[in-house]
């Protein structure tokens, strides 16, 4: 039985508030397992994932007009003590430009479209589920939710490694046609695995019941298998990230004269890496390979993977687009429709197009700017920043006792830390994908940062009580 910590909650709206978790984990669940399905000339729609985020938005609109709280719960309050790490304020304003640059987008029905799709998606998301998160004292929401997600994106990567092993022969260039019709492309694929991984790595260590972790270990290997397979290159190597922050994290403990010898050491092999890297890099052929070594190694000779030019290329048009458009952007989800003019043949490459069927800028942050402007960039680069901001004070806090005693505590302290190690793998591979404009990837990143969000309020209401 939740038990919901506002009492002016009546019978009615704490059995919508329960429908609300309910309906949370539904769609965590089948973010990863929809199909597109067409609306006869209205573009498409996932389902069911999509229609249980409407519900949801609908439901949650219910409960905070029972409640009165509007203003309270949207953020459109500055909230006292909370600022700038709220992030409620940061995505209202985000969401309130992206709409306001509708009106002034070259393709506004496609802007109105998107950015209606990306706010139905993100209320539930992050507004529902920080609701949820604060209404319920224990903090379990989180857990289940993420069960959820981690459940769901373990049935269908055990669908495509089965799809990849025991289906038709599947080449290198091809590998995108084990995701679907789930998901876009096997990059989509390694991103969702990098960002979920590491509280499956939490599970392992910190699940209440033995079945559980076992379950949870059982999903960490198949994740693992996972980015073997679908040759999703910054996914892989954006891992790189969370391990050295908790390798950091794990020498800081150690005295200080071990501490600079270990980091000289690192520093060391790190460069001696990056050298054999390079010229392994330079050596191999420029061509495609279906050996996942000298797949990885593509990365650092860019100048000779058609795909990694590609992304220049899309990131000069988003750039001379924001020249076109500075202050409001193209509008959301315009840029694969306008970019073809903006390419000079001198950039062009073997996987270019002007059908703008091919993808889209290619990173989260170049999109930010080019489809919401300038000002629009720079509200989601706060999103970003204040929410790890939001979750290492949330995990000091949970280090100073707040989260309660010495046990709880340090399973509180995992549980943000594999949190912000997920979305840290995720914004960082953001550098050079761009998978928001998907449900699926919207729901999972404002879900975890609803949860970050949650831990960090907690904190300082804990703080308060002290």
């Amino acid at each position: 039985m939740v038990r919901f910590k506002d009492p002016r909650i009546g019978t009615a709206y704490s059995r919508s508030v329960f429908h609300i978790d309910l309906l949370l984990c539904l769609t965590a669940f089948f973010s990863f397992l929809s199909v597109e399905l067409p609306l006869g000339g209205f573009g498409y729609i996932r389902l069911p994932a999509e229609l249980l985020s409407g519900l949801l938005c609908l439901l949650f609109l219910f409960v905070l007009w029972g409640q009165r709280r509007f203003r309270a719960d949207l953020g459109l309050m500055r909230p006292n003590g909370f600022w700038p790490c709220e992030l409620r304020w940061w995505i209202g304003a985000y969401l309130l430009w992206m709409w306001i640059g509708v009106f002034f987008s070259p393709c506004p029905q496609v802007a109105f479209k998107a950015s209606f799709a990306y706010t139905a998606c993100v209320v539930p998301a992050f507004y529902a589920a920080y609701k949820m998160e604060c209404e319920t004292g224990d903090g379990g929401f989180g857990r289940r939710v993420a069960w959820a997600a981690l459940s769901g994106l373990g049935l269908f990567s055990l669908v495509a490694l089965g799809r990849y092993y025991f289906g038709e022969p599947v080449p290198y260039d091809k590998i995108f046609r084990v995701t679907q019709p789930f998901l876009s492309d096997h990059t989509h694929w390694g991103a969702m695995v990098t960002l979920w991984l590491f509280p499956a790595l939490y599970f392992v260590r910190h699940a209440a019941r033995p079945w559980q972790r076992a379950g949870a270990a059982v999903l960490v290997a198949v994740f693992l298998w996972s980015l073997w397979v679908s040759h999703a290159r910054a996914a892989t190597a954006t891992l790189l990230v969370p391990l050295a922050i908790v390798a950091v994290l794990y020498v800081w403990r150690w005295p200080r004269r071990r501490r600079i010898m270990t980091l000289a050491v690192a520093l060391v092999a790190v460069m001696a890496g990056g050298v054999w890297a390079v010229r392994q890099g330079q050596a191999q052929q420029a061509r495609k390979s279906e050996a996942w070594g000298e797949h990885m190694l593509s990365l650092v000779r860019f100048r000779q993977d058609a795909s990694s030019m590609e992304r220049v290329n899309r990131w000069k048009c988003a750039a001379r687009l924001t020249a076109d458009y500075p202050w409001f952007g193209c509008g959301k989800d315009v840029y694969p429709f306008v970019y073809g003019p903006y390419q000079r043949e001198e950039d062009l490459t073997e996987e270019s197009t002007f059908a703008g069927d091919r993808g889209n800028a290619h990173s989260e942050y170049v999109s930010a700017v080019c489809e919401t402007g300038i000002p629009g960039g720079l509200l989601f680069l706060c999103i970003v920043v204040f929410g790890f901001t939001a979750g290492v004070k949330a995990y000091r806090a949970a280090g100073r006792g707040v989260a309660g005693d010495g046990a709880e505590a340090r399973r509180q302290r995992a549980w943000i830390l594999s949190l912000l190690l997920g979305l840290a793998a995720y914004f960082t591979q953001g550098l050079f994908n761009n998978f928001l404009y998907l449900d699926s990837g919207r729901f999972s990143v404002f879900l975890m940062l609803a949860l970050v969000q949650g831990a960090y309020t907690r904190g300082l209401q804990g703080r308060q009580n002290n």
